[in-house]
């Protein structure tokens, strides 16, 4: 089987892991909590490694689309089409949920005992124009996980060209060049194109790479430098630097890392259905979590007083609820979307290839 069209499992149920820690550390954030609590939750459920490790399985599993593929006028009209269906519809469900969620919910419930991160969001006015740009994935302030769909679409622009590079043998160094970058620049697109460059390097040189990442030692390394790094300078904490280079570029460097070592392994528990299924619906999971999150917090901060209950409530209903509808979501949109995004793909690649006949 071509390598390009076979499936890896594994990374499906990375995918859906990563999607369920941003979720609990949404959630463990929502309330005001006391600073043991916020301390502790901070430390396992790392959302900003979570996403991080999403932008580097982009740029593992795109370069490895596109392995054995010229990147030419067919390839990347099929490539960005199908990119587009990917992404798009159902963030623009979740953005039309976020705008209902908006104008009859917000503020006409308010949620009691809020923390200071979860306060800034959704502060008014948010007017037509944001959210139009929201729709587009260019501005976040409708549905605040769009931030980072706006650094998946440039960063799946960008991978044929990244891919090119490193077939041509600068790929190394174009990472150098946007991680010298990304040290001197606050746009988070320069900030985190490195993870989709690492995450294309580590397909170009798993082969070379897998005997040594494979190992358990490089696995556990890998894993608590993906997890923990953030936690020696306060300086990067969440709620100071969300978007701080040097934790952002070694959480990286783990993550690419861990998915050589496991795609180098043979991982059971990553192979089970479950887990595989919560890989498929990852992405919904991802963007209607906060909306329900937002939701359930109204009536929890009725019925529970303590702050640290009010999150352990909201982080158990919250993923019960989300689960179900992530599913639905994945089935009625994200699916027919996909094989809408494959066909149109095809489309434009007969008429590219009509076209080259004809002259």
């Amino acid at each position: 089987m071509n390598a390009r069209h076979s499936h890896i499992l594994e990374l499906q149920s990375l995918r859906g892991i990563a999607a369920g820690v941003v979720l609990l550390h949404h959630t463990s954030f929502l309330f005001d909590t006391t600073p043991a609590f916020h301390y502790w939750a901070e430390i396992p459920i790392n959302a900003h490694a979570a996403v991080m490790l999403f932008f580097v399985l982009s740029g593992y599993v795109l370069s490895r689309n596109l392995s054995g593929v010229a990147i030419d006028c067919e390839s990347l009209f099929s490539f960005y089409a199908a990119r587009l269906f990917r992404i798009y519809p159902m963030a623009w469900v979740a953005c039309l949920a976020a705008g209902l969620y908006v104008i009859f919910l917000h503020r006409s419930v308010p949620t009691i005992g809020v923390s200071q991160w979860y306060a800034h969001f959704w502060q008014p006015p948010l007017e037509l124009k944001t959210g139009a740009m929201a729709f587009l994935t260019f501005k976040w302030q409708l549905l605040p996980p769009i931030w980072s769909i706006r650094v998946e679409v440039f960063g799946s622009l960008a991978i044929p060209l990244i891919v090119l590079a490193i077939r041509r043998g600068v790929g190394i160094w174009l990472l150098a060049a946007t991680t010298a970058l990304s040290l001197r620049s606050s746009s988070t697109i320069t900030i985190y194109l490195p993870s989709f460059i690492l995450g294309a390097l580590a397909f170009r040189f798993q082969d070379r790479l897998g005997r040594y990442l494979r190992a358990v030692p490089a696995l556990v390394v890998s894993t608590i430098a993906l997890l923990f790094f953030r936690r020696i300078n306060a300086d990067w904490q969440f709620d100071v630097s969300y978007h701080a280079v040097a934790p952002a570029l070694i959480e990286s460097v783990s993550a690419a890392t861990l998915i050589i070592g496991i795609v180098e392994r043979t991982w059971s528990p990553l192979r089970s259905e479950a887990a595989v299924g919560l890989g498929d619906i990852s992405y919904s999971l991802y963007l209607i979590h906060f909306i329900i999150m937002s939701i359930t917090a109204k009536f929890i901060s009725r019925w529970v007083v303590d702050g640290d209950s009010r999150a352990v409530a909201l982080m158990a209903s919250t993923l019960l609820l989300t689960l179900p509808l992530a599913v639905l979501t994945y089935e009625m949109i994200e699916k027919p979307g996909i094989i809408v995004g494959k066909k149109i793909a095809g489309t434009l690649r007969s008429r590219v290839v009509r076209s080259g006949l004809a002259k």
